[in-house]
């Protein structure tokens, strides 16, 4: 087995209330394949792209900057398995590294709370994460094989942003 990645995981709201099952099958599925799943400790909203945003950017980029100020604090990369919170962490890493002045802002609201940052962490899906693995290491923790099933691939629209 590869050596286990650890990571800070942030599973959001969608997926516990409304696909349990998905949540389920991360918990038990990735530590098989070496992946170490650690709780995202005082989470809040990632928050869902196209909505805080659209009318308070200052507050999306700060709600989003402080989850993977959380994420850098425990000294993981932050990984999900919401194609929204995933592009909403992309969207907002890319808008830190692109303007440092905004950076400047989002450490200002953090100082008060005690919550170091300076975006030096990562936001990964859990599709990546899969992907770097790779499918000749995954074969090898395959218990049932589900030779000769035909299935169709939906990765939902929010994985491939911004591109």
């Amino acid at each position: 087995m590869t050596e286990a990645r650890k990571y800070s995981f942030f599973l959001g709201c969608v997926m516990p209330n409304r696909f349990p099952n998905v949540e389920k099958s991360i918990r038990e599925v990735l530590p098989k394949i070496g992946i170490e799943l650690e709780e995202l400790e005082g989470a809040s909203c990632c928050p869902a792209p196209g909505v805080i945003r659209s009318f308070d950017e200052p507050t999306w980029l700060a709600l989003a900057s402080r989850n993977l100020a959380l994420a850098e604090k425990a000294g993981n990369d932050l990984i999900t398995g919401c194609n929204g919170c995933y592009g909403t962490f992309k969207e907002a890493l890319t808008e830190l590294k692109e303007h440092p002045d905004r950076l400047k802002e989002v450490k200002s609201y953090f100082h008060g709370l005690g919550i170091p940052f300076k975006a030096d962490v990562d936001a990964k899906h859990i599709i990546e994460v899969i992907h770097e693995i790779g499918p000749e290491e995954i074969k090898k923790h395959v218990v049932r094989p589900l030779e000769n099933l035909r299935v169709a691939v939906h990765y939902g629209c929010h994985l491939l942003k911004p591109s």
